[in-house]
């Protein structure tokens, strides 16, 4: 089981608003509502670009750092596997 710091959860629609309150760090895709970009943490790429690839990686790790540097976001972190 994973620690609850290193829980992601990606969303683009109200029904997705539960789990991503249920995380540590909630990830919006591009395409999303705009209720869900507000309670996300990150915004990724669209679905369409290959957004959740982008953030999680070639390894399965989910790597802020280089997410918030595609987007200029808030905070330091990184969670690796």
């Amino acid at each position: 089981l994973a620690d609850y710091d290193q829980l992601v959860a990606f969303g683009d629609d109200e029904n997705d608003l539960l789990m991503l309150k249920s995380v540590a760090h909630p990830v919006a895709m591009a395409n999303a509502s705009q209720s869900v970009k507000e309670s996300a943490e990150i915004i990724a790429l669209s679905n369409e670009e290959d957004g959740i690839a982008q953030i999680i990686g070639n390894h399965g790790t989910y790597n802020i750092n280089m997410a918030r540097r595609m987007h200029d976001f808030r905070t330091e972190l990184m969670i690796a596997e």
